[in-house]
């Protein structure tokens, strides 16, 4: 006969369970407490609070991947790599085993700046960036240049000393909406024309630099926009033309969503007589409005939609002129800053207005469907 088991024993047995449930569920809300204090900026109270919740669920790869988050924003880059390597241990092919892959692999260069061309992600929903290198331009149109405007001189030597980052795309859809998500940033209206991969649009520059503060806060790094001299470095990638793509106004359809034929005949009656002072290109894009980011060929820094799809608000006030304009590359932090400059061009921009060198201003409160932006980051 198999002894029985008593009352006293099966209470212990339910109370070990218990202890167990109660354990894990405390873990559990130890986890939740830490990413709620990594989103927070506090760093070292999230590091503590996932070290806690890991001694209980030692196995949980993501609970690993996040306190590595903590230690690597702490600049304990030692704990940090040994929490990313567990997490890859302990589940290579998970939600975060990519970020995972991608930290240890700027840990392994001692956190110096990656490649020039190199991509990388701070975050699942974050912007895939592109190395910039450092070096000088001329910044401004000649006299000469057809479309030119006064505002785009005087041309001037500047010199970017350092290299950077910058977004790959335009900052989508689906990357605002991971900050309106976080109750961050709000909905943005798109015109009925679809989300996702699309480029966000009416969003105004409070918006735009209320999204990179939410990017810094969420990942420790120091995201910004860029300025207006680093926007038209990354847009002109090694060129001094009126367009990246060379002298050649039609062409534009391989590297840009312009305005073309169809938009002219789908929106004449809304824009007015517009262009007819100002004939689209005469190529076709086969799009109307906005397209999906990355649709047309690159620049040669590897940025697409530089110049087409949406204006991007950069950081500098605006001024007349460049007169007086900072030459190291950084935004210009005095005149009009009531208004904000834009850079690029948007879906139903004409030639004269595609230009490498050509400038927007508008309220910094300004929203509209041919306006976006992408983003900058600081490398270490």
């Amino acid at each position: 006969m198999k002894p029985s088991v008593g009352t006293g024993s099966i209470l212990i047995i339910l109370a070990a369970l218990f202890s167990t449930l109660t354990a894990a569920a405390t873990a559990q809300q130890d986890f939740s407490q830490g990413f709620e204090l990594i989103r927070a900026g506090k760093l070292k109270e999230a590091a503590d609070k996932f070290e806690r919740g890991l001694k209980v669920e030692p196995k949980n790869a993501q609970a690993h991947f996040y306190l590595a988050e903590a230690y690597l924003g702490l600049k304990q880059n030692d704990k940090a790599k040994a929490h990313y390597q567990k997490s890859l241990e302990i589940d290579s092919n998970g939600s975060v085993a990519q970020d995972t892959k991608e930290r240890l692999e700027l840990l392994s260069s001692g956190g110096k700046n990656l490649a020039v061309g190199s991509e990388f992600k701070d975050c699942q929903t974050c912007p895939t960036m592109v190395v910039i290198p450092a070096g000088q331009f001329i910044m401004g149109s000649p006299p000469t240049e057809i479309g030119r405007n006064d505002n785009e001189g005087p041309p001037h030597l500047v010199n970017i000393a350092n290299s950077f980052a910058v977004g790959k795309f335009e900052i989508t859809f689906d990357e605002w909406n991971a900050c309106v998500s976080d109750c961050a940033c709000n909905p943005a209206e798109d015109e009925g024309w679809g989300q996702g991969r699309l480029p966000v649009i009416n969003v105004s520059y409070d918006q735009s630099v209320g999204y990179t503060t939410w990017l810094t806060e969420k990942t420790g790094k120091k995201y910004r926009l860029l300025s207006e001299a680093e926007w038209e470095y990354a847009a002109r990638a090694g060129t001094n033309g009126a367009y990246f793509w060379g002298s050649e106004p039609d062409r534009a359809c391989q590297f840009a969503n312009v305005a073309n034929p169809r938009t002219k005949a789908k929106y004449i009656k809304r824009f007015g007589d517009y262009f007819d002072k100002h004939p689209p290109f005469n190529c076709d894009d086969g799009i109307s409005e906005t397209a999906i980011v990355g649709s047309f060929k690159p620049n040669a820094f590897g940025l697409y939609d530089m110049l087409g799809n949406v204006l991007e608000w950069v950081g500098d006030c605006y001024n007349t002129t460049y007169a007086g304009a900072p030459i190291d590359g950084s935004a210009w932090s005095s005149g009009d800053c009531s208004q904000r400059l834009l850079r690029g061009s948007g879906w139903g921009s004409t030639p004269e207005f595609e230009r490498s060198a050509m400038r927007n201003s508008n309220l910094r409160s300004y929203q509209y469907f041919t306006i976006g932006f992408r983003v900058a980051r600081a490398l270490p």
